[in-house]
């Protein structure tokens, strides 16, 4: 056998064919179908074994160890001399020889433990160990309460992976990674899938529990209802990853004893896709769909990229081009959009070219053709100066200075630095820049970005379908813009704009008590006492553990954020949320407003200087560009706490009010009711609504 035969894996549908008898496990589509170089293994026993197994407890010890060579990445690294040492083994003493190589390489033991669960996206090698799992274990449909098997169901339906906890219900809490990790998924019928929508896991697990008893048992879901909350969503992953490793292991030791052979094959059931509902899938699968059209090669989709020698992890990559962009042309390109996570100086030094940023790839793939054309990269910055200051109106003055408005306010508020972006418009101008992206097939890194951190109104396409510059743009460009914005739930018809620093005219900004200018008709009568305030901790600028040592709140970098701030009175009780973490403290004011460099706080019965405090945070802000003015200093109200928890403690809970004021009066019922009852003090009767 050529070394280019053993080292080629077979394609899916050879792989298929050389593996009927993985109808035994139900791995019936591609993106399960694990362990391909462990095809040629098995074939090479089957021809010494006659063409067949012996019976069916052969192939269910040849199919123990198929698994787990694939789950533990046995043909990662050299291919071709692990695929000799295990034809080696195969010929000298069967598939005793191969599990006992494997057993060896293990440290003895072959064991899935609850951690191996740990990994997320659809290219972890254990979310096919899942899917086997659903096949051939029993699981059930939450809506029919129907087995999760073809004979079943019918021809017609199909499955698709359902996230446990609903994505929306825990992207303000949790991290991607958190949100997509394995133990959050499982296997549903498409209609049952589409009826449970974004429904919380405490509402939907009782109601289909009472409908067919056992049936989240079945699915491995923990059934005890404390761990069905968000903020015990950690303890729920930790618990059903014990469920599944306990499942995982029973299973693949009744392959190897043969105990439960069967001649069973499981026929296949369709697995149908989800509808992207984050930028970052869409922006990705654009960017597939964009590159196909100009000739590059299809790509793997969330892959795992392991270390050749060990198998150790070393990327979760959104896209895998194995072979180049053009096959056989240039090194191995990754997409690794969590660069955090991924081992990046090792990938590099394997060869591999690994973009961050979908815009820096389709970046560099523009730059290929451009060179290849023969075309200067240059060409669209020639524009002189002077030409394009002499023809700016003063309406895209305006929309320039909101257009730099932006890219300060994402840094401060959002803390996101777009470098990239802020580039362009320097290049090209704010006008042009805008353009620019509307007319892109994807949209960008910072859409993305933004949204993740829940700050849509912060994008250029936010600006752009602000009414007063609509003249700038074209019909078609306006309808991208509102489709970008509207696919992804901000409706900008009713999005809050910030003020300018001199007025607060705009219908849409907020009063004078941090609120929304909207009609007092619509809103919850306020209790005339408690107030919401926004401790937010971007750019390291304030911390939370000071305000607690040494009782006090805080905002500033600006008037927009230190003027809500100043409407708190001494007898005020304040309720502390940390943006990503949660309620962390009730209070009461102590004192009015003043800034940093002259502000006091009361410590061990003395007055002492705010800057004379052993502090983490700065409480200094380094604006570029600043307005002569404007007002960066930070505020500090000083306040005597009645309960404070750390971080982790946190009340933490989809449905609770959060704005992105500093402060403003918290009017909300339900959140009134959580915080009060979290920290352990009186809820205050309403009070007649004093006059603004």
């Amino acid at each position: 056998m050529s070394s280019s035969a053993l080292s080629r894996p077979p394609s899916p549908t050879s792989a298929r064919s050389s593996m009927q008898y993985s109808g035994r496990l139900g791995l019936d589509h591609d993106r399960v179908l694990m362990g391909r170089y462990a095809v040629p293994v098995v074939s090479r026993l089957l021809e010494l074994n006659g063409g067949k197994f012996t019976d069916a407890a052969q192939r269910d010890k040849v199919l123990y160890w198929y698994v787990h060579s694939a789950l533990w990445g046995r043909f990662s690294g050299s291919t071709e001399s692990y695929l000799q040492q295990d034809y080696d083994a195969v010929r000298d003493s069967g598939v005793d020889g191969l599990i006992s190589t494997l057993e060896r390489i293990r440290g003895g033991k072959l064991e899935v433990l609850p951690h191996d669960f740990d990994g997320s996206t659809r290219g972890s090698r254990f979310y096919p160990l899942l899917y086997l799992l659903t096949r051939v274990k029993g699981a059930r449909d939450f809506g029919s309460g129907l087995e999760l098997r073809a004979e079943l169901l019918g021809k017609l339906t199909s499955l698709q992976v359902h996230h446990v906890f609903p994505k929306a219900y825990l992207r303000d809490h949790y991290d991607r990674s958190q949100v997509n990790a394995i133990a959050n998924f499982c296997f549903l019928t498409q209609a049952t899938n589409l009826e449970i929508g974004k429904r919380a896991p405490e509402e939907y697990f009782a109601e289909v529990e009472a409908k067919n008893p056992g049936v989240l048992a079945s699915q491995w879901i923990p059934t005890d209802p404390a761990l069905w909350t968000v903020d015990r969503y950690p303890d729920f992953l930790a618990a059903r990853r014990e469920l599944l490793a306990e499942a995982a292991q029973s299973f693949l030791e009744e392959l190897r004893s043969g105990s439960q052979s069967t001649e069973e094959s499981l026929q296949p059931i369709a697995v149908t896709e989800t509808e992207p509902d984050d930028p970052r899938t869409l922006q990705i699968q654009a960017m597939i769909a964009e590159l196909h059209d100009l000739g590059f090669a299809e790509p793997e989709v969330d892959t795992e990229i392991t270390e050749p020698a060990s198998g150790r992890f070393l990327s979760m990559a959104e896209a895998f081009w194995s072979d180049g962009l053009q096959h056989g042309l240039g090194d191995p390109v990754i997409l690794e959009l969590d660069p955090d996570e991924a081992d990046l100086p090792r990938l590099e030094e394997l060869g591999y070219k690994v973009f961050t940023s979908v815009d820096a790839l389709l970046g560099f793939v523009n730059n290929l053709n451009e060179a290849a054309a023969g075309v200067s990269e240059t060409t669209e910055t020639e524009v002189p100066p002077a030409a394009t200051i002499d023809n700016t109106t003063e309406l895209e003055s305006e929309f320039g200075s909101r257009v730099r408005e932006l890219y300060d306010r994402a840094r401060r508020e959002a803390g996101y630095n777009a470098t990239q972006f802020i580039s362009m418009v320097a290049n090209i101008g704010p006008l042009a820049t805008a353009k620019k992206l509307l007319a892109a097939r994807t949209i960008s890194d910072g859409f993305s970005e933004l949204w993740e951190r829940g700050r849509i109104d912060l994008t250029i396409e936010a600006v752009v379908v602000e009414p007063v510059f609509e003249p700038l743009f074209t019909d078609a460009e306006l309808d991208v813009a509102r489709h970008r914005l509207t696919q992804f739930g901000y409706s900008p018809s009713s999005s809050t704009r910030t003020p300018s620093h001199s007025t607060n005219t705009s219908p849409n900004s907020p009063n004078g008590n941090g609120e929304s200018a909207e009609s007092p008709s619509k809103k919850p009568a306020w209790n005339g006492q408690d107030w919401y305030v926004c401790l937010d901790e971007v750019n390291d600028s304030r911390n939370w553990d000071d305000a607690r040592k040494y009782g006090f709140v805080s905002a500033g970098g600006g008037r927009w954020y230190s003027d809500t701030l100043k409407n708190l009175h001494v007898g005020d009780r304040v309720f502390v949320y940390v943006p990503k973490v949660g309620y962390v403290g009730a209070g009461t004011v102590a004192g009015s407003a003043a800034p940093a460099d002259q502000a006091t706080l009361e410590v061990d019965g003395m007055q002492v200087d705010f800057r004379s405090l052993d502090l983490v945070g700065p409480y200094t802000h380094e604006i570029d560009n600043p307005d002569p003015e404007e007002d960066y200093q930070e505020w500090i109200v000083p306040v005597i706490w009645e309960r404070t928890v750390d971080r982790e403690s946190a009340l933490r809970e989809a449905g609770l009010f959060a704005n992105q004021n500093s402060a403003c009066r918290l009017r909300d019922e339900h959140t009134l009711n959580r915080v009060t009852e979290f920290f352990g003090v009186t809820t205050v009767q309403d009070a007649p609504e004093l006059e603004d």
